[in-house]
């Protein structure tokens, strides 16, 4: 009976040792099932950390490339319309030079043709007119052509005056005559005639005439 009893006892504990080894395993197995699967999903998450980078890192460097085209396109245009800008100007002030250079160039012609014009009709000034003389005493600044005006215009004027009073004193003695035969009158009509028509043709030197006699007093 001692023998059975302690055969007993002896498996009991092999069984209890077996048990615990048993036990041991399925923990270490759990154990060891976790960390993989631990692993894993930190391996997952580290591989969705990296995708989710790149991603961002590919975004950011598109985002980056589509503003670089941007100021790109938006810097041609500014420049495209500084070129057009100063293209006009450059045509504003090309025709600006232009208009310049031909008032200029019509001005000399003009300076050029009135010398030349001074230059002939110099030593001819008793056959200028009214309108030249006046020119040339408004706007000559050769002094010797500008004296040999005035002295004209004075020769002219007393020349005008004489004539004014010769023709005032043929007035008056045709009116203290007394009634003329027709022929007498057909005559005195003639020259009455002729001395309105000669008035006509110096109304308006006479005007001009006593405007540059007032400019002189």
């Amino acid at each position: 009976a001692v023998v059975s009893t302690q055969s007993t006892g002896r498996q009991r504990q092999e069984e209890a040792e077996r048990l615990r080894k048993l036990e041991e395993e399925r923990l270490a197995e759990e154990r060891r099932i976790k960390k993989e699967l631990e692993e894993k999903r930190l391996k997952e998450l580290e591989e969705q950390r990296q995708r989710e980078e790149e991603e961002r890192i590919r975004l950011e460097q598109e985002r980056e490339r589509l503003e670089q085209e941007r100021l790109q396109r938006e810097e041609e245009e500014r420049q495209e319309a500084l070129r057009k800008e100063q293209e006009e100007r450059d045509r504003m002030i090309a025709m600006t030079i232009s208009e310049d250079n031909q008032a200029t160039l019509v001005k000399e012609d003009d300076q050029n043709r009135k010398e030349t014009k001074v230059i002939l009709d110099k030593n001819n000034i008793k056959d200028w007119k009214y309108s030249e003389l006046r020119d040339c005493i408004n706007t000559s600044c050769d002094v010797e052509l500008l004296e040999l005006a005035r002295e004209e215009f004075h020769r002219r004027l007393k020349a005008y005056q004489a004539w004014k009073q010769k023709n005032s004193q043929r007035k008056k003695k045709q009116a203290a005559k007394p009634d003329l035969p027709l022929s007498s009158a057909s005559q005195a009509s003639s020259y009455k005639s002729n001395v309105l028509s000669r008035n006509e043709l110096s109304r308006e030197v006479g005007r001009w005439v006593w405007e540059k006699i007032k400019g002189y007093r």
